[in-house]
């Protein structure tokens, strides 16, 4: 079978979770022949036929074939007159699936399947919130193309195209990202770079997208994407989900620091602690020091501060810390008297 003599199709709802852009649903157009996926994002579903227009226009241009037949299932996105009439019009054989059978249309719901598995995936290791599906849907289908399918051996992309792939660009999706900041953006004096998220590849340029989660540069506003090929990436190193575990964490921390020693067998089990090797520390302890300054309030830091100034080197920061947090800034479990 050649290229677009048959296309497969579907919508799929993300359960009414609307993408930053007011997008609720995904649309997929696969080729039989070379398995090659195009996506869009629709904000409601009478937008399937525009999408399909443009959908047509390019790849007929693009291979110079036209399209024979189009299979969907019986979705009301594929049913109305006008879908039929420029379907008649331009000689396509609009397909529909028996009711209630999705198997008669596998290709396209084993596409969904994968891709939402695939997106659930990337959210959770990234960190970012459901309302980034989008970007994960189209990061998701840009590389399942350039990925060998089961009883083939070259790619989609490969039989689409004409040649290989190049995956040297490839980067983990939600890694941190210095982004240096553009030339007519950068002032003489201040910081050169914004630290961002990475959130997928630019479709008409070779460019990277990024989400800004820090930015000192006036001209260039937190929570909104940019695109720019001059960048540095973390790919072990995922902000938004330390930004979330750290969050946690501190409330943890709090909690323990407002909650009251009820008995004197609670304090023995403290100074019990205080006798283990730091590398037994107590886990809501057990982080770097860095992360802990970052997350207490200023009065208890100036309170710790000052009393490690008062004690010397006699016990280690990490044990110091420990043992305030865990004796909750007592003086039964004050440092000097344990010292002595």
């Amino acid at each position: 079978m050649a290229p677009l003599e048959l296309i497969h199709s579907d919508l799929c709802d993300m359960n009414g979770v609307l993408t930053k852009g007011g997008k609720r649903y995904f649309m997929t157009l696969i080729d039989d022949a070379t398995r090659f996926c195009y996506v869009y994002l629709l904000r409601t579903k009478d937008e399937a036929l525009d999408y399909f227009k443009i959908y047509k226009a390019e790849v007929e241009n693009q291979l110079e074939r036209k399209i024979k037949r189009l299979r969907s299932d019986r979705g009301g996105e594929y049913f109305p007159k006008i879908f039929d009439e420029f379907c008649e019009e331009h000689g396509i054989i609009n397909e529909r699936t028996p009711p209630y059978s999705p198997e008669s249309n596998g290709i396209a719901e084993r596409k969904n399947r994968t891709v939402t598995d695939l997106v659930n995936s990337m959210l959770d290791t990234a960190g970012l919130s459901k309302a980034w599906w989008g970007e994960a849907v189209l990061t998701s289908c840009h590389v399942l193309n350039k990925v060998p399918n089961k009883n083939q051996d070259q790619t989609p992309y490969e039989m689409w195209n004409g040649r290989k792939p190049s995956l040297s660009y490839l980067r983990t999706w939600g890694c941190l990202a210095k982004v240096n900041v553009p030339i007519p953006k950068k002032r003489k004096l201040g910081p050169k770079t914004v630290d961002c998220v990475f959130l997928g590849y630019a479709q008409r340029n070779i460019a990277y997208r990024f989400l800004v989660v820090k930015s000192e540069i006036p001209d260039v506003h937190v929570d909104t994407i940019m695109e720019s090929r001059d960048a540095t990436l973390f790919e072990n190193i995922f902000p938004m989900k330390d930004m979330h575990s750290n969050s946690r964490f501190s409330i943890e921390i709090t909690r323990q620091l407002v909650a009251p020693i009820e008995s004197s067998e609670q304090s023995d089990e403290h100074e019990h602690v205080l006798e283990k090797d730091d590398s037994e520390a107590h886990p809501l302890v057990t982080i770097s020091l860095c992360t802990l300054w970052t997350i207490l309030p200023r009065p208890l830091l100036r309170h710790m501060h000052l009393q490690m100034q008062m004690i010397g080197k006699k016990q280690s920061k990490v044990r110091w810390t420990q043992f305030f947090l865990m004796g909750h800034g007592s003086s039964l479990n004050d440092p000097m008297v344990a010292s002595q």
